[in-house]
């Protein structure tokens, strides 16, 4: 592998600092939970937001760059974090959709224990930020170590028109959402 890295390496480290204030967010709506109560409008777009780009796209990209790790003589302790990172993908995605069950819950006045409320949020927070944090930490640069420029050649065809619907203003839809996590997570 060269030593620049490759646009699609770039894409997704942009695509975890995005994601990672989108969870700042929430964990400053966990924190307001007993004080303010529940925004369930905010809570609402953060999962809606969290369940469309990073799982449609971003986990989609990810899983296919971690298919080709598995595909290049990983030693068993890499093949299994790499089994377990994409398991986790799996795992998020189910969290993000009980979460968005949960807050449909809360928008029709259906009565939520808070404290389910906040296990669910706060596990749902932890899984994303240590997952984040593994694969900055270790897949990534595992990536860079094994796979070559012809690999990432032909996986960054896939990532070149990649658009993230709140952070590039592509989906008036969050708006909203996009004022709240610039005045919550300034750069």
């Amino acid at each position: 592998m060269s030593d620049a890295s490759p646009f699609l390496m770039t894409q997704l480290r942009r695509d975890h600092r995005r994601i990672g204030r989108v969870l700042q967010l929430l964990d400053a709506q966990i924190d307001a939970l007993d004080s303010a109560g529940v925004d369930g409008i905010v809570l609402r777009d953060i999962v809606e937001y969290l369940a469309g780009y990073p799982e449609a796209v971003h986990h989609r990209l990810e899983d296919e760059l971690f298919d080709r790790l598995v595909n290049s003589g990983l030693k068993p302790s890499e093949w299994a974090l790499v089994s377990r990172n994409m398991s986790e993908h799996s795992e998020i995605y189910v969290r993000t959709q009980k979460l968005a069950e949960d807050i449909d819950l809360i928008l029709r006045d259906v009565v939520l224990p808070v404290e389910r409320l906040r296990e669910d949020l706060l596990a749902y927070s932890d899984l994303q930020h240590g997952h984040m944090n593994r694969e900055e930490q270790q897949l990534f640069p595992m990536a860079l170590r094994l796979l070559t420029d012809e690999t990432w050649r032909e996986l960054e065809t896939q990532a070149r028109d990649m658009s993230d619907p709140m952070f590039d203003g592509t989906v008036e839809r969050f708006n909203d959402l996009f004022e709240l996590v610039l005045a919550a997570t300034p750069e």
